[in-house]
C-alpha cells in the first residue's frame, strides 16, 4: 500500500471516528508512520486547521525501553486542540484517555516524610473517571 493510500485510509477513518484503522495495525514501519503522520497534517491543514507546534515524547531512555523504541517520537499539535490550564474534560469524549500518575498529584508534601524518587519507580497510568 502506498503512503498516499495509507494517509487516505487513516483520514477517512478519522472522519468516521476510527482513529486506528484495523487494516493498518502492525503494518507500518516507523518511517512509514511518520510519513503518514505528515500526510495527515496536510489533510488537516487543507480542512482549515492550523498547526500549533510539535509534541516530542518518550525522551527518557526508560520510557523508550518500556514502549519498545530506541529514540524519542514526535507528533503535531493543532491549534484546535489547545486547552487552557484547568480545563475539565468530558471523559466520554476522549479516546482511550490516560495520564501519568506523577502528573496528577494533588496533595501537599509532608516535610516530615521523605519524598519518593519518581525516576526509580515504574510509571503507572491512571484511567479517566467521571467526576462524582
Amino acid at each position: 500500500m502506498t503512503i498516499d493510500r495509507m494517509v487516505d485510509t487513516v483520514w477517512r477513518g478519522i472522519q468516521r471516528g476510527v482513529h486506528h484503522p484495523a487494516e493498518l495495525h502492525g503494518k507500518l514501519s516507523l518511517d512509514e508512520a511518520y510519513r503518514v503522520q505528515l500526510g495527515l497534517l496536510a489533510c488537516y491543514e487543507r480542512a482549515g486547521e492550523q498547526q500549533a507546534g510539535w509534541k516530542v515524547g518518550l525522551t527518557a531512555k526508560a520510557m523508550q525501553a518500556q514502549q519498545g523504541v530506541h529514540e524519542p517520537v514526535f507528533g503535531f499539535l493543532l491549534l484546535s486542540g489547545h486547552r487552557s490550564t484547568g480545563t475539565a474534560f468530558d471523559c466520554a469524549s476522549l479516546i482511550r484517555p490516560g495520564v501519568r500518575e506523577r502528573a496528577v498529584h494533588h496533595g501537599r508534601h509532608d516535610p516530615h516524610r521523605p519524598r519518593r524518587d519518581t525516576r526509580t519507580r515504574p510509571l503507572r497510568y491512571l484511567t479517566c473517571r467521571p467526576r462524582s
